[in-house]
């Protein structure tokens, strides 16, 4: 599980890297192929072993929601070197959860199809 600490930690490095770090570049192009909307995004880097934590600081998507057939490109500003991530989305609530594991964000990144069955 993903550890409340440590993304806080990685969330407050992630302003300080500029765009020109070696850490630039690192995109999952999320699709959303779900009839619900998609309104909570995260990720971690797949070798972390902590809690998943959630709420508005660590949100990926920034306030934007994804309508059912959308897709949108979501950016990694963690200050780490991982290119692998876990992802989970939150879909119309708390109570739709997806989880896709070890996607490979850098150099152009991944892409992650949400669906019913994810």
């Amino acid at each position: 599980m993903k550890k409340l600490s440590y993304l806080l930690a990685v969330s407050a490095m992630s302003g300080m890297i500029g765009a020109s770090s070696a850490w630039a570049g690192k995109t999952i192009v999320v699709v959303n192929q779900t009839p619900f909307t998609l309104n909570e995004f995260y990720a971690s880097p797949s070798d972390y072993t902590g809690d998943w934590v959630t709420g508005g600081a660590n949100n990926l998507l920034g306030g934007v929601t994804v309508a059912p057939g959308g897709q949108t490109t979501i950016t990694i500003n963690d200050g780490t070197a991982a290119c692998t991530y876990d992802l989970m989305s939150i879909l119309d609530g708390q109570d739709n959860h997806a989880y896709q594991y070890q996607v490979n964000a850098c150099g152009g990144g991944g892409t992650w199809a949400i669906t019913s069955d994810s």
